[in-house]
């Protein structure tokens, strides 16, 4: 997931929206072949898997488990599309003595 940014950055620069929207494409169809076999796993044998990876006086915990991992396939979208959208937006240009000033500024606050 790392790679969509810089990627993304560079295709929109130079005008290659066809190739993000067929990159997007694979990255969502990947993500989703990882992601969805694991989180069937996980929904289909919470208790198993509490027992193997804790203990046995860990199974109560095996419904806060399932909500994880249904949780998992949104924060997948969340990170893929927080990738694509950071890299075409647009990017913010500050000087560092500018920085610096509001950094001290903040400080003696």
């Amino acid at each position: 997931m790392a790679i969509i940014l810089p990627l993304t950055s560079e295709l929109w620069e130079r005008k290659k929206t066809p190739s993000i929207a067929a990159g997007m494409n694979l990255v969502y169809k990947y993500s989703f072949v990882v992601v969805l076999p694991a989180v069937f796993l996980m929904v289909s044998f919470p208790d198993l898997i509490i027992k193997i990876l804790f203990s046995a006086k860990y199974v109560e915990a095996s419904s806060a488990l399932i909500i994880l991992a249904i949780g998992t396939i949104f924060m997948t979208l969340v990170r893929i599309n927080f990738g694509l959208l950071a890299g075409i937006g647009p990017v913010l240009h500050r000087p560092l003595d500018r920085t610096r000033k509001n950094y001290i500024s903040d400080e003696v606050v």
